[in-house]
């Protein structure tokens, strides 16, 4: 605000000289030039300073919102949030951190994007992404296995999205992914209230 106020101060001086007393010669007017190129070349520099400044905040507040998503959607849900999803779940879901690459064809290169597990089933996965992910979308999903050197790979659909959780409905996954899945669900835990 200073900065703004001493440049329209000088420009209002230099627009008008007989206003100022001590501006009657060309040097002098010379001198208050560079004065005021100074003054706007600091100004310049604060202002890319100050974004600079603000994209740093804005990455890391980006950075704990998503962290808190990833919390809030790995805590255990509550008895009302149990009851809601079993009465609209085909197969029981188990609990499974793992991290996960999600490949989202349709534009070259494929849009790639990193999270982390949050339960499996037979029919879908779970999980919290580092990007939104737009529902209907077909993906292809991809986490390490405890059991097996190479990765699982799954085609999904996004059945749904809320911020950054994300819902995956398999597309007609093989017998033998089945078979993995199963194995996989044999080994976590219920996704259900602790009693």
């Amino acid at each position: 605000m200073i900065i703004s106020l001493t440049l329209m101060a000088g420009l209002f001086s230099l627009s008008y000289p007989n206003t100022h007393r001590d501006i009657v010669s060309v040097n002098d007017l010379d001198t208050a030039l560079r004065a005021l190129l100074a003054m706007v070349l600091l100004f310049n520099v604060f202002a890319l300073y100050q974004q600079f400044k603000i994209t740093k905040m804005r990455r890391e507040l980006a950075s704990q919102i998503a962290m808190l998503c990833t919390l809030e959607a790995l805590r255990p849900p509550n008895v009302v949030e149990e009851v809601h999803r079993s009465n609209r779940r085909r197969v029981p879901r188990f609990y499974l951190d793992k991290r996960l690459t999600v490949t989202v064809p349709g534009t070259r290169p494929a849009r790639v994007v990193y999270g982390r597990t949050r339960d499996i089933s037979e029919g879908g996965v779970g999980a919290v992404l580092t990007d939104q992910v737009e529902p209907e979308s077909k993906v292809t999903l991809q986490f390490p296995v405890d059991f097996q050197d190479a990765p699982l790979v799954l085609n999904a659909t996004v059945c749904y999205r809320r911020g950054f959780s994300h819902g995956f409905e398999l597309i007609e996954p093989m017998p033998s992914e089945v078979a993995i899945i199963r194995r996989i669900c044999s080994t976590c835990q219920k996704a259900e209230v602790q009693k």
